[in-house]
């Protein structure tokens, strides 16, 4: 019983030091006087702390919280009347609540909802009410969305496995919708209640992230993690929409906020972890990770495909009032995550299951990969030089990049089909050789022009020259599939071989010499002369000690015929033409 007296002395000094405090400041205008006050009036909140206590020795009791939410408001009412003076009273006690209703053991469900909900309400329409009545309007509004924010948690561990939240459908995430609908009503009314105010965009910033974590944390409660993910993203792009229409500087940050959020729910999953894992895994080296502690995606389109997409859209939403390094980074990871989907999908067209990725890839597998990554950059390419987006150009040139390592690591180092027993499908020329070796031919012109459309002619050259690596492979690859068929390891070779090999070998140069003619090229004709010197050196290197017999009379005939003929072309066309 005597807990009752404890408030009302509470209440006593309260009201003493206010007289007192109220009077002394009227009397004298010294700034050390007014800091000693702030810490007397600061030490009200510890009453609140102490009542704590006592309603703690006493089982929290309904008397106990009446006495305690009296004392609650009337340091509310005092922070009013002198919001400078007495501003962190309010602080002090929505912390020493907050840590009570945190240590309450063992409440009655309905109860602790009630009084929850009570003191709540209180420290929420006091800063509500409080932030349009007062200079001090920044403390206000962040009480405001600290009690929500807050509260809204404690509630939800503590009543979340209880019968009390069952009456209605997805609670908590209705709750997080009402939360999040009162801070939207607050960002519009400050919009129109605040219009030179040097405030406004710290107001702005405050609800407007309160109402993008009440959506988050409800998305977080409600949904499951695979498509959590998702849903972030989804928010991300809506609030780059409303950015687009309503120039707030916070939008840009929660953004930011939500992009990283998503990140680390990739993590678990392990996407990114996973494909450099598959990499190393693929080079040879096994006991990097295991790898079937590592989950993969059940759904790529909706998993990565739909984030990639919503990646761009915010980006686009986003640029219209400011570019940036947040702007590429965004169109950074759209592309990445849909680099990643195309990955997964290309697998799925091969193997059936969840397991898919760790499979190794066969010949023509590999390939296709080799080649979706070509055509994504060049997609990037595309789209980064008519919309003049650097990151789409930086994407383009990476893409190519490993496409054009794959096919050397993997094509022609590790599982080259010369010394590794790789089945070969189709037929002469249309087989299974044009998709590491052939089709990639087309790919790498076509980058290389793109590079020097973006002023990276130097990349160009080096590209090009590529081109030609490829076409002398896939020529020669494909001679020795008319001889051997489905597996080129065979070690048998025969004469008919070898001297078709310096028939190719003559007519690619004798093309790449018409080549260059025709385009005024330089380079091709370079090339077509080290052709013929490489041609030359296998003739009498090579023919004239391994061909027997007819073959060797034909192989030094045809020789000398093909630089006779080059020989007279050359002077007749080009040299007379320059001169």
């Amino acid at each position: 019983g005597d807990i009752v007296s404890w408030p009302i002395f509470q209440f006593g000094l309260s009201a003493l030091l206010f007289i007192a405090t109220s009077y002394l400041l009227r009397r004298h205008k010294d700034d050390r006087l007014v800091q000693k006050l702030e810490l007397a009036a600061l030490g009200l909140a510890y009453a609140v702390i102490l009542m704590g206590i006592a309603a703690d020795k006493t089982s929290f009791g309904c008397l106990e919280w009446f006495m305690l939410g009296s004392l609650v408001l009337g340091r509310i009412v005092l922070a009013h009347f002198n919001t400078r003076l007495y501003s962190p009273v309010p602080w002090a006690s929505m912390i020493a609540n907050g840590f009570m209703f945190f240590m309450w053991k063992n409440p009655d469900p309905q109860i602790y909802a009630f009084t929850l909900s009570l003191f709540a309400s209180i420290y929420m329409g006091a800063g509500y009410f409080m932030m349009w009545r007062t200079k001090q309007v920044l403390q206000w509004a962040a009480l405001a969305s600290s009690v929500s924010f807050g509260f809204y948690l404690l509630a939800y561990f503590k009543l979340s496995y209880t019968g009390v939240v069952n009456i209605l459908p997805l609670p908590w995430g209705l709750l997080a919708c009402v939360f999040a609908g009162l801070a939207v009503f607050a960002v519009q009314k400050i919009r129109t209640h605040y219009q030179d105010n040097s405030h406004k965009e710290t107001l702005l910033a405050i609800f407007s992230s309160t109402a993008a974590a009440f959506v988050a944390i409800g998305l977080t409660i409600e949904l499951d993690r695979e498509f959590l993910a998702v849903a972030f993203v989804a928010e991300m792009l809506a609030i780059g929409w409303i950015s687009s229409r309503i120039p707030i500087k916070a939008l840009r940050s929660i953004c930011m906020v939500l992009g990283i959020l998503f990140g680390l729910l990739l993590i678990p999953q392990a996407h990114f972890l996973l494909l450099m894992q598959l990499s190393v895994y693929d080079f040879g080296y096994t006991n990097f990770v295991s790898l079937k502690d590592i989950s993969v995606v059940r759904s790529p389109l909706f998993q990565l495909g739909l984030p990639a997409i919503m990646f761009i859209g915010t980006s686009y939403f986003l640029r219209m009032n400011r570019d940036g390094k947040f702007i590429r980074a965004l169109e950074l990871a759209g592309i990445t995550l849909a680099v990643v989907m195309g990955y997964y999908l290309t697998r799925h067209m091969f193997h059936d299951g969840y397991e898919i990725l760790f499979v190794n890839a066969g010949f023509s597998e590999r390939g296709v990969i080799t080649n979706v990554l070509f055509m994504c950059g060049l997609v990037c390419f595309f789209v980064g030089r008519q919309f003049d987006r650097i990151a789409f150009s930086w994407s383009g040139m990476g893409l190519c990049a490993l496409a054009l390592a794959r096919i050397v690591w993997f094509d022609l180092l590790v599982y080259n089909p010369l010394w590794t027993h790789q089945k070969i499908h189709g037929w002469f020329i249309f087989n299974g050789l044009l998709l590491p070796y052939g089709i990639p031919i087309i790919w790498t012109w076509l980058a290389s022009k793109e590079l020097c459309l973006i002023d990276k002619e130097k990349l160009g050259k080096y590209t090009r020259g590529f081109l030609l690596v490829f076409l002398f492979i896939f020529i020669n690859f494909n001679v020795r599939y008319f001889f051997h068929g489905e597996y080129l390891d065979s070690k048998i070779t025969s004469n008919a071989e070898v001297y078709s090999y310096s028939v190719a070998w003559l007519l690619l140069g004798v093309g790449l010499l018409f080549g260059g003619i025709i385009k005024q090229n330089l380079a091709l004709r370079y090339a077509s002369l080290g052709m013929m010197v490489l041609t030359t050196a296998k003739v009498f290197l090579y023919d004239a000690s391994e061909l027997e017999g007819l073959y060797r009379v034909v192989s030094f005939l045809g020789l000398g015929l093909s630089l006779l003929g080059l020989s007279w072309f050359y002077t007749r066309f080009v040299i007379n033409k320059h001169d």
